[in-house]
Order: structure tokens, then C-alpha cells, then sequence
């Protein structure tokens, strides 16, 4: 079985003034595009982590995804990571995931693409490079999911990474990977609208 792919969705997004996922650009809802740009990279299912108190609207969003429930999601984002790898490990032939954030919307399919060709290289973690500088989404093998689970829910993903042996940094000709919008007014400058 391919990676997967994962968006995490499960936050309160208590700084964009409402629940990110349903913003919308260029005429999809964030979740859509995540959901989109995952399945034309190559991932096999999507599957997106929800939680209170936005669950219901983002599910009513979407079809055809899997929908992986945080029922305390205040315990922080990396909970979420950590339901999404038990879920993925319980898939006896998933190879990983690619891990993608509402943060970052303007992804290219192609950069999923090449994540997904590190994992050929028996990669541990894949993060995409542009111009010098580490984005998202991120490719996290089964190897680093047992890892993942197993870890304190205080822990950082981000240090957990740096700590794999064999991390691959792919380069990638899409801004968008860079992408690290948290706010309602960062979505509305890259021309997003707020939901109705």
C-alpha cells in the first residue's frame, strides 16, 4: 500500500477566527484543496483528524476521505500526529504518510510527488526544501511512525525528525511549501475568504 495521505484539522484555529479548513481560495475550501493536492500527488487514502469543536462542518466539506477523530485535541497538535500514526500503523501495508498542514494551502501536487520518490531511497522523513528553507507537507515513513506513537504527547514533531537517521530534505520549485499562514488576516492577503 502507498503512503498515505494525512491533514490535520483538528485545532480550534482560534487565530484565523474560525475553523481554517473551511476558509476558502480560489473557490475551494482549504480542505478541499489539502484533500485535492494530496490525491494528485500520489497518495493512496487521505485521511483527516477532527476534532471539537469544528468536526461536523469540515466533515460536511469532504467525501471520499477517512475521517480519523482527536477527542481532545487541547492536549495539541502533535496528539493529532500521533492518532493519525496509530491509525496508519494498524494498516499492515502502509508505508507511511505525507503529512500535510491547513497552514500551508498553496502546495503543488508535483512536491507530494517528490516526497513520495524519497520514500524509494528507504528514507526515515522527507522535508521539501525551497530556496534554503524547510517547509511542508512532510513524508514520515513507518519506521518514524512507531516512533511517533510511542512518544510523549508533550513532545515536538519537529525534534523527533532532526533525530531520524535517514532524513532526506527534497528540493522543490514551490513556494507554497513555505506557506505558514495562521491568521484569518495572513489567509485574506493570499486571497483567501473567510467562511460564511
Amino acid at each position: 500500500m502507498p503512503a498515505i495521505g494525512v491533514i490535520l484539522a483538528a485545532g480550534e484555529s482560534r487565530r484565523a477566527s474560525g475553523p481554517k479548513a473551511l476558509f476558502e481560495l480560489d473557490n475551494d475550501t482549504l480542505i478541499e484543496r489539502a484533500v485535492g493536492t494530496l490525491l494528485r500527488g500520489g497518495t493512496g487514502e487521505v485521511c483527516v483528524v477532527v476534532g471539537p469543536p469544528h468536526a461536523e462542518a469540515i466533515r460536511a466539506q469532504v467525501t471520499g476521505v477517512t475521517w480519523i477523530d482527536n477527542p481532545d485535541p487541547k492536549r495539541g497538535m502533535f496528539s493529532s500526529v500521533q492518532v493519525a500514526a496509530q491509525y496508519a500503523l494498524s494498516l499492515p501495508n502502509c508505508s507511511g504518510i505525507v503529512l500535510s498542514l491547513l497552514d500551508h494551502p498553496r502546495v503543488q501536487p508535483s512536491s507530494v510527488r517528490a516526497l513520495l520518490e524519497a520514500e524509494t531511497k528507504s528514507a526515515d522523513a522527507a522535508r521539501p526544501m525551497h530556496e534554503g528553507q524547510h517547509g511542508h507537507p512532510i513524508y514520515l515513513s513507518r519506521r518514524a511512525l512507531k516512533g511517533i506513537a510511542k512518544a510523549s504527547v508533550d513532545e515536538r514533531l519537529s525534534n523527533l525528525i532532526r533525530e531520524l537517521p535517514a532524513l532526506v530534505d527534497v528540493e522543490v520549485d514551490d513556494p507554497g511549501v513555505l506557506d505558514d499562514l495562521d491568521t484569518a488576516i495572513e489567509l485574506l492577503q493570499v486571497g483567501a475568504k473567510l467562511p460564511d
